[in-house]
């Protein structure tokens, strides 16, 4: 499978976006470093895992399969709040 990394990172930057969060904020959730997600949402290769992504997903309420390819695939519809204490 082919993933268009631009894409992807527009993707990641949206639903980032429209979750009110900040990279540092989303950082500390999900123990990604800012600079991995800063790097992705650019669209460079990044060092992010599938089970980073997966993790990334989850916290911002989309399914992985629209952050992978841009499809609307079955997934949660809000963004799920994040919790200074959860990171």
């Amino acid at each position: 499978m082919h993933v268009d990394l631009v894409a992807m990172g527009t993707r990641v930057r949206s639903a980032r976006e429209r979750a009110g969060h900040g990279q540092r904020e989303l950082a500390d959730a999900t123990g990604i470093p800012r600079t991995h997600l800063s790097r992705l949402e650019d669209g460079r290769r990044s060092h992010a895992t599938l089970d980073q992504l997966n993790l990334l997903a989850h916290t911002l309420g989309v399914s992985l399969q629209h952050l992978l390819c841009g499809s609307t695939g079955s997934g949660p519809s809000s963004a799920a709040a994040i919790s200074p204490t959860e990171a």
